[in-house]
């Protein structure tokens, strides 16, 4: 097991929290945007900007207007990636917040279909895009610098776990707040205006982020790479050309887990009030199913520093496998307590293998490239698990009239994404005792 250099400088404990907790926090910021805008897009936008459509299909052009966004991730990746590689990545993940603050500022903003028509869709279309395209350069970032910060540690995959907690936290900030909006104005006064207060708090919060950035360091890693002058002049595109294996391995593996917490956290929340079960339902299940989220994305990042990336990723990937029938099931029933019960036990599995994904990813690749690396694989991973939750599964709910007919079809496509992440895991070396790469 080797973890150090001998020309490697060394971080202190106190500097590691510094960029651990600004990476979480940013983060966080990005990660609560982007579910307060797939929340509203499955409870609000289909009234406030589809008003002409049946409801069906009003939700599935809200949703293909939440699905632009993560088209919008991977072109972000590529130029975010690009100059974190070769500039450093604690500039850019202060540029990361600020793009995709002013797009979660202008949707907060944007009129509505009653004011201006169909102009109010393509506005907050190109918002979104805006909002995505700078969360697009911060997952892999952050991952990339706390991973190297924390290069010298047995823990390293744990630190990168606590960036990856990340993922529940922003959900339940903004299923949290979703909810509270629901329970004191009613759904009415939500759709009416209330919406757009968790985009004015995000947009004011990324403020605080952005402070905290400012206030820590480069990686260590990279301003000896720097130094060294080992800096590629496109290193966005270079590492498709040096590890085209290891990229299309790493995104295959993540599609499941993207799947999975879209379907939950997004997806659900339109079936369950197909199914005639109420908003307050629907984001009950997703704020409590975070909490189990929460635990599971630590304790697998833990667990990874002492069995192996590959275990844990396997054993996560085959207990979703086994729940994805009795989830559907589960949620067909109506209730309340079964509903909850179902959103944690699946949420709980897949994350299990969330930050054993992401260290792997920046394992996977030298200092030169590990910005784009990772973000490839989070960016391009979730943008195909995130298409079929929200392009796929609601056309599905259209065409096959509704979701007791639908079910059956899209936990078959669910299966087929964790089938394919247990046999990738047979292809991919163990990294966990490997040293960082230049």
């Amino acid at each position: 097991m080797a973890y150090k250099k001998a020309n490697e400088p060394k971080v202190r404990f106190r500097d590691l929290m510094k960029v651990a907790v600004a990476s979480l926090f940013g983060t966080t910021i990005d990660f609560y945007d982007f579910v307060v805008s797939g929340l509203a897009a499955a409870i609000v936008w289909p009234t406030v900007f589809f008003t002409s459509s049946s409801p069906l299909t009003a939700l599935l052009l809200s949703l293909s207007v939440y699905a632009v966004g993560l088209i919008a991730r991977p072109i972000g990746n590529l130029t975010f990636a690009h100059f974190g590689d070769r500039i450093g990545r604690r500039t850019i993940l202060i540029w990361t917040l600020v793009t995709s603050g002013l797009g979660t500022l202008a949707i907060a903003l944007v009129p509505t279909y009653a004011q201006i028509g169909i102009a109010a869709a393509v506005m907050l279309t190109v918002f979104r895009f805006i909002q995505s395209f700078g969360f697009g350069g911060e997952w892999g970032g952050a991952t990339a610098w706390i991973t190297e910060y924390a290069s010298k540690s047995k823990h390293r995959g744990f630190w990168a776990g606590i960036v990856q907690a990340s993922i529940p936290l922003g959900t339940m900030m903004s299923s949290g707040l979703f909810l509270l909006l629901v329970a004191v104005m009613g759904i009415k006064g939500v759709i009416e205006g209330g919406w757009r207060i968790p985009f004015f708090v995000g947009a004011a919060v990324i403020l605080v982020g952005i402070l905290i950035r400012l206030l820590t360091d480069e990686s260590p890693l990279f301003v000896r790479l720097k130094k060294e002058h080992k800096i590629n002049i496109a290193p966005s595109i270079a590492v498709w050309k040096h590890y085209p294996g290891n990229l299309l391995k790493t995104i295959f593996m993540f599609v499941f887990v993207g799947t999975i917490y879209f379907t939950v956290t997004v997806f659900s929340v339109g079936y369950l009030e197909a199914l005639k079960v109420n908003a307050l339902t629907a984001l009950t299940s997703v704020l409590i199913a975070t909490t189990a989220g929460l635990v599971s994305v630590l304790f697998g990042a833990y667990l990874g520093d002492y069995v192996g990336r590959k275990a844990v990723i396997r054993a996560s990937a085959i207990l979703s496998l086994v729940f994805v029938v009795p989830y559907f099931l589960m949620l067909n029933t109506h209730s309340l307590y079964i509903i909850i019960i179902a959103q944690m036990i699946f949420l709980f599995f897949a994350q299990l293998s969330l930050g054993n994904l992401l260290v792997s990813s920046a394992e996977f690749f030298p200092t030169r490239y590990r910005y784009s690396g990772a973000g490839y694989m989070v960016t391009i991973g979730s943008a195909i698990g995130g298409l079929l939750v929200t392009v796929i599964f609601p056309l599905l709910l259209v065409k096959l009239k509704g979701p007791l007919n639908a079910w059956p079809y899209i936990a078959a496509t669910i299966l087929i994404t964790t089938v394919l992440t247990i046999l990738l895991t047979f292809t991919v070396k163990e990294t966990k005792s490997t040293e960082l790469k230049d």
